[in-house]
């Protein structure tokens, strides 16, 4: 039996073995990250009690890596535990992100660089952003370098619906990482940071893009509770950006208006003929949708449509921390999911 935390030297050494390893495995397990639930039920058999809520913002820093979950000691809040680990000189996690890339990889370098280039990048970039900006060379070391990135679950690599693979979209979704280029990289605080930085607008913008990767790593649920887990699906990303307009010419996003582009971080091609639009909010207490709000989500919808030109039904579905405020706006939502949901 052969284990290791390096999952581009087992793929590339034992299961893509050319030697006498070649075509010799009996069986391959790939251990994923633990699921909302499971770090649920391994802070409940060391006795630690904490809420979904904490557990969630727990997750959106810890991921679902055990090993960082079992360094969280008994007596103490979540923020109390943060400060602790991560921004302590003597915590546990102080130094993580530079030892993590340093034991997963013999030159981290180069990793780091395309790490840095996409944390700067929400929505992602593709193969040829990457090069343009970050002077990166396109040849084959640069498509092992993100199969190692890939293979070890900080990036993912995504198709954009009606796009060809080499418009492949490559985004950071490893929490840690994405938490260092946030609160940590090249910067000093003091003692009680974390503490001192919860519920600031800082924190609820940083919340609201981290509650999103959460989702991406919570798709099986979201399918769940929509009650489709039997259908067959497809997950993309969506990005339009409305090219410039030539005299004579209009775009769908520019006819008489102004140019507008659109992006969906998750979508859920159904073959049963909808395709769902899924909007992500983290939200203390129950979201209200207004009207601005809910003519931002048409839009966006209406883009999404005339720039596809999918013959499916579009759906747009609201996932939420604490669930969504009925009104008169929230009436063209089509299903909502909650925190509670991403538990099953």
């Amino acid at each position: 039996m052969v284990c290791g935390s390096a999952t581009s030297w087992m793929v590339k050494k034992i299961i893509k073995n050319r030697g006498g390893l070649h075509n010799r495995l009996t069986h391959r397990i790939a251990l994923k990250p633990f699921s909302l639930r499971l770090c649920e039920e391994l802070m409940a058999s060391r006795g630690i009690e904490m809420t979904r809520k904490q557990i969630l913002n727990g997750y959106m820093i810890f991921s679902g890596v055990p090993y960082y979950w079992s360094l969280l000691q008994k007596g103490a809040s979540l923020s109390q535990e943060i400060d602790r680990l991560i921004f302590s000189k003597e915590g546990d996690m102080y130094d993580e992100f530079s030892m993590l890339y340093a034991a997963l990889f013999k030159k981290p370098e180069p990793y780091i660089k395309v790490i840095s280039l996409l944390a700067g990048k929400k929505e992602g970039m593709t193969r040829v952003e990457l090069i343009e900006e970050g002077g990166l060379e396109d040849n084959g070391k640069l498509t092992d370098l993100l199969n190692d990135l890939e293979w070890c679950g900080f990036i993912r690599g995504y198709s954009v619906i009606g796009k060809q693979t080499k418009d492949e979209i490559f985004q950071l979704i490893d929490h840690f990482t994405l938490f260092y280029y946030e609160y940590i990289n090249g910067k000093r605080h003091g003692k009680n940071f974390w503490q001192a930085t919860e519920g600031t607008p800082r924190y609820y913008n940083w919340c609201g893009r981290a509650f999103e990767r959460v989702c991406l790593w919570h798709t099986d649920q979201i399918k769940q509770k929509q009650g489709i887990s039997g259908i067959l699906t497809e997950e993309y990303a969506w990005r339009y950006t409305p090219k410039k307009k030539k005299d004579g010419d209009e775009s769908v996003a520019t006819k008489g208006k102004k140019k507008e582009g659109g992006q969906v971080d998750l979508l859920i091609d159904r073959s049963d003929g909808i395709i769902d639009l899924c909007e992500m909010k983290y939200h203390e207490g129950k979201f209200a949708i207004s009207e601005s709000y809910q003519e931002d989500l048409n839009n966006r919808k209406n883009i999404f449509k005339e720039a596809s030109k999918t013959p499916k039904a579009v759906h747009n579905i609201m996932v939420t921390t604490d669930g969504l405020a009925h009104n008169a706006y929230s009436k063209e939502i089509q299903n909502e999911v909650c925190l509670d949901d991403l538990f099953l």
